[in-house]
């Protein structure tokens, strides 16, 4: 079991973004030998988004460019803190792992280096009962701190953290936590420790809903619709990122961010729909753009159909029990 893990995660690391499919298909095959505990297919209500039952966490997998980036992601930075540290342990905490932490657990088997102390998160109790049945089949209990049933918007760790592992969202960070989850954990991380992704870029571009590629992958459906060749015709502008240098005391009441009023006479060519694009830097090169997985999937926030020449909008993104981007016109 040890060896078809190791063999499995070392062809993800040899491959690339565009050939590792195949290779995280075994993956998750490799996983179906630990059975799911919870038949509930009820994502969970936390105060600040909903974290995704047992079930969808599995299938997470399948969107394999996501796997894939962040494999070798996690791989590259705890290899990069091994060389750095020499001697010393490296605390990794993953928030929000699932039944089966895929994105650390074939990297932990892989590596067996008795410097590494792990301690996985999560909010379903199912998930973490399977996680320790995965974690003892594979004689991992020295790399693991511990496996705990908790809530990542609240979670505090008893020492400071060298890398910090949350993927916790939907396309534009609506609907999850990892906003909230994030802010929570960024003071509990080393000054010169590793947050996961690193970056989590939000851009505004205006485009055609009927253009734009949108990734639609399910257990037996892996498919784009759109063109995913297709650029508006205005350049993206950054609108919110989400990293470790950013204020994570910021909460303006219900709103966590607040773009400036955008003038329609500012924009020189636009389409009829205001979109939002997310870009992920998992670590160093490791990127996840434009509808390579369900999370980077373009939004649609606003039309500007019907606005005058000297009308404005702005955006407002609230981490409440639903995170969502709201839009205001005036």
């Amino acid at each position: 079991m040890k060896e078809s893990l190791k063999n499995i995660t070392e062809s993800i690391l040899d491959s690339n973004k565009e050939t590792s499919r195949a290779d995280v298909i075994r993956l998750f095959d490799f996983y179906k030998q630990f059975p799911l505990l919870s038949n509930n297919t009820n994502d969970v209500q936390l105060s600040h988004g909903f974290a995704l039952c047992e079930q969808y966490a599995a299938d997470c997998i399948l969107d394999y460019k996501r796997t894939y980036s962040f494999i070798k992601g996690i791989y590259k930075a705890i290899r990069d803190l091994l060389e750095t540290n020499k001697e010393e342990q490296v605390r990794i905490l993953y928030a929000g792992c699932g039944p089966y932490a895929p994105l650390l657990i074939p990297i932990l088997n892989l590596l067996r280096d008795d410097r590494l102390q792990v301690t996985f998160v999560d909010i379903n109790p199912s998930s973490v009962t399977v996680l320790t049945s995965i974690a003892e089949a594979l004689s991992l209990s020295e790399f693991i701190e511990s496996i705990k049933v908790d809530n990542a918007i609240t979670y505090r760790h008893p020492n400071k953290l060298d890398i910090i592992v949350t993927e916790t969202m939907y396309s534009a960070l609506t609907r999850e936590p990892q906003v909230a989850i994030t802010q929570n954990l960024i003071p509990q991380l080393k000054k010169d420790g590793v947050l996961i992704p690193e970056e989590i870029i939000i851009n505004i571009g205006y485009s055609d809903s009927k253009k734009e590629p949108v990734l639609e992958c399910r257990p037996e459906d892996y498919t784009v619709k759109g063109d995913l060749l297709y650029k508006p015709n205005t350049g993206l502008k950054e609108l919110m990122k989400i990293e470790k240098e950013m204020d994570y005391s910021l909460n303006n009441g219900d709103y966590f961010f607040e773009s400036n009023w955008i003038h329609l006479k500012d924009i020189k060519y636009f389409d009829p729909n205001i979109f939002l694009y997310t870009e992920l830097k998992v670590y160093d090169q490791e990127r996840i753009l434009k509808a390579e997985s369900n999370i980077t999937n373009p939004l649609c926030v606003g039309s500007l159909t019907n606005l005058k020449e000297e009308s404005s909008f702005k955006l407002k993104y609230k981490i409440t029990k639903d995170p969502m981007w709201q839009i205001e016109y005036k």
